[in-house]
């Protein structure tokens, strides 16, 4: 079984960059910006977190589940 330690970088795919992009500025009071690579993809940062969003023509089903989840897990000599 593999053990993750961490997860580096994460992209959620969405339908609107710009909508998105405000979304996330007042939601995490993040700072937003464009790829210099590839401008349809928008990097969200805070001193927290640093995630990725790409622009994609997928369905709503697809895109509605996405989802991330983040709890700290114990090393197992600590887990009660």
């Amino acid at each position: 079984m593999i053990t993750p330690k961490r997860i580096d970088h994460v992209c959620l795919q969405v339908t609107d960059l710009n909508r998105s992009k405000k979304y996330y500025e007042t939601l995490f009071s993040a700072k937003c910006w464009f790829r210099e690579d590839n401008f349809k993809m928008l990097v969200i940062e805070t001193k927290c977190i640093h995630f990725f969003l790409a622009e994609s023509k997928a369905g709503h089903e697809f895109l509605s589940n996405q989802h991330l989840n983040h709890k700290k897990i114990l090393p197992h000599n600590n887990a009660n």
